[in-house]
């Protein structure tokens, strides 16, 4: 998504309900 490496494993890790509501 063209962020940091450590938004990288970050995202990696979250759910994708998570990682939507993080960047909502």
């Amino acid at each position: 998504m063209g962020f940091c490496p450590q938004f990288d494993w970050l995202i990696d890790n979250l759910n994708v309900v998570e990682t939507l509501t993080l960047f909502a």
